[in-house]
């Protein structure tokens, strides 16, 4: 038998992390978590921090974290706001990638299989066809699906094509593709946390001054509208 020193104590780390912030998301939560841990590539870790719901959220959340050991519960003592919310989730991650989700929407299974390679091989944000669907889960026409979110010129050109995109066609979505956690600096955040109106779209532009956003065409993200369409 081996002696303790002798063994093979390494371990390999996933290389990604998904970050999901929650307040009050009783109603949607389950279908995105479950549309997560579905996914095809199945090797990454799920850190969900609950804001301090004051509803099932908390109960839902560890129910799924007692079954699947991939995912690590947070909750916030006290509601510490939707961007303290993010950070920390990004702050708590230790893997080189990241994605940010949302608590109400849902992926196609090869999401995260068909972005990270992306990510990896390009040091850029990855992001996928944006689809947008109801309350029900239904597909919608929407301005903003089906929108191609490339910015992949030399700096002045990209930066100049993303502030000229209008917001309304989406161009806000790819804050939640998957990036190397180290492109989203300190100056991103700053935009982040500074701005009140369209914080991710602020956020992006500064993004894009040092890094890039890369369009893959077959994997989806369900955006859900969370307002009755007419």
């Amino acid at each position: 038998m081996k002696k303790a020193s002798e063994l093979d104590l390494t371990f390999s780390m996933p290389l990604l992390t998904v970050g999901l912030p929650v307040f009050n998301g009783e109603q949607y939560l389950e279908m995105a978590i479950d549309s997560l841990l579905s996914q095809s590539y199945s090797d990454f870790i799920l850190l969900i921090s609950d804001n301090s719901s004051t509803d099932r959220t908390n109960e839902i959340a560890s129910k799924y974290a007692n079954q699947d050991s991939r995912i690590r519960l947070f909750r916030q003592t006290e509601n510490i706001g939707a961007i303290n919310n993010y950070r920390f989730l990004f702050q708590t991650a230790e893997t080189p990638y990241f994605m940010f989700s949302a608590a109400d929407d849902t992926w196609s299974s090869n999401w995260i299989e068909t972005l990270l390679p992306v990510a990896k091989m390009n040091d850029c944000v990855a992001y996928g066809v944006n689809k947008v669907i109801d309350l029900y889960g239904e597909e919608i026409p929407n301005q903003s699906a089906n929108r191609r979110h490339s910015f992949t010129g030399p700096r002045l050109v990209r930066r100049v094509q993303y502030f000229a995109s209008p917001a309304a066609l989406g161009k806000a979505n790819p804050i939640n593709g998957i990036f190397y956690k180290k492109l989203f600096s300190e100056d991103v955040w700053r935009e982040f946390s500074k701005f009140r109106n369209a914080p991710d779209v602020m956020a992006l532009y500064e993004f894009v001054r040092n890094s890039k956003i890369r369009f893959v065409s077959d994997a989806y993200h369900n955006k859900r509208l969370l307002t009755k369409s007419t």
